[in-house]
């Protein structure tokens, strides 16, 4: 029988519907002596790509490879193909099959199993109370704690939706909005404000404002690099290098209205980290509540950075107005998060061992 030479490759770990690559490589010598390859994937994935395939047949999940390209920089001739899984799936770590068989032209043949080990986040929620009550000592402003437990592999981005009778009542705030604002109401000088323009025409105080967001944004060195690596202290020199008519024009949107000048690349920077596996946009809920007992939904919504969504979790809270005069006030409630349970997040999945799927 035919000693043949191959070596498989493929990555340790892949988050579903991610493409996973496997690679073959096989000596130059054995490349006349080969009649096809035949590729058949586990039901949970399909191929995505092909890579130096010159004739092949495909067949839903099977793949027969009758010829290849030749290599003119390497010793050995390869091929290869991406595969994904179909669809997300509830267990958190799973190892599917491969299977590639070798058929020889003199009748014989080998096969290889490869895995494609894939990983998937869990979000659940560790705890938050049932009912929240509004008086008067609070003046309708108030916190929802919230604990999250994560387990599984990845990085997530968590957004909060509440609803009250299918109506939807949370509001993700633009976070450099939501922060100048905290800002100019902690220090920044208030001389800028004008009732009529939003914004004073002296110079000095619009460069101390600023001064002063930008300082405060290099301060914050909890918050994640997002896309690009773009990162707080960047936001800042963003803000820093404007022009004085951009900075009074961006020291006006901040008074005046809920948009920023700077634009979303700063509202990406501004995303909290809440843990190490778990980004979550800030939200609060606003609403009046007509009867003086409201049922409110919370849906946790989240996604990883292959862009996979997954069932929410869900939280039915109560809340309870008890202040003496409801008519025409408002509720703001500020969804925070309390706590991260992360002890069961998967820190080495290149070494993990995986009972295989047959």
């Amino acid at each position: 029988m035919l000693a043949f030479k191959y070596k498989v490759t493929c990555p340790r770990w892949a988050l579903p519907a991610e493409e996973v690559p496997i690679h073959v490589q096989f000596d130059k010598s054995v490349t006349p002596l080969l009649q096809s390859v035949n590729v058949t994937l586990h039901e949970s994935l399909e191929f995505r790509d092909f890579i130096n395939l010159t004739d092949y047949e495909r067949n839903g999940r099977a793949l027969t490879i009758k010829s290849i390209g030749k290599s003119t920089l390497s010793d050995y001739d390869y091929l290869g193909f991406a595969v994904a899984t179909v669809s997300p799936f509830g267990d958190l770590k799973r190892m599917v099959p491969v299977k590639i068989k070798f058929n020889y032209r003199d009748g014989t043949s080998e096969k290889h199993i490869e895995h494609a080990r894939i990983f998937r986040p869990l979000l659940e929620l560790d705890a938050s109370p049932d009912r929240v009550v509004i008086t008067d000592e609070n003046e309708g402003r108030l916190e929802l704690p919230i604990a999250m437990k994560f387990s599984g592999f990845g990085q997530i981005k968590v957004t909060a939706v509440c609803t009250i009778g299918g109506r939807v009542v949370s509001h993700t705030p633009s976070l450099p909005n939501e922060t100048v604002r905290e800002i100019v109401k902690n220090g920044a000088p208030t001389t800028c404000k004008n009732a009529g323009t939003g914004v004073s025409a002296d110079p000095d105080c619009v460069d101390r404002a600023v001064s002063r967001i930008v300082s405060l944004l290099r301060g914050r060195g909890e918050l994640a690099p997002v896309h690009g690596g773009l990162r707080s202290g960047a936001c800042a020199g963003i803000l820093g290098g404007l022009s004085r008519g951009s900075k009074e024009k961006f020291m006006d949107t901040s008074y005046d209205t809920d948009e920023t000048y700077v634009g979303p690349a700063i509202a990406e920077v501004l995303d909290r980290n809440v843990g190490e596996n778990i980004t979550m946009e800030p939200a609060r809920i606003l609403a009046q509540i007509a009867p003086p007992v409201a049922k409110a939904t919370v849906r946790l919504l989240y996604r990883d950075l292959a862009g996979n969504e997954y069932d929410p979790v869900e939280k039915q809270v109560e809340i309870v107005d008890k202040r003496k005069d409801r008519v025409g006030l408002g509720v703001e409630i500020v969804i925070r998060v309390r706590s991260v349970d992360e002890r069961l997040a998967y820190r080495r999945v290149r070494t993990m061992e995986i009972d295989a799927d047959e």
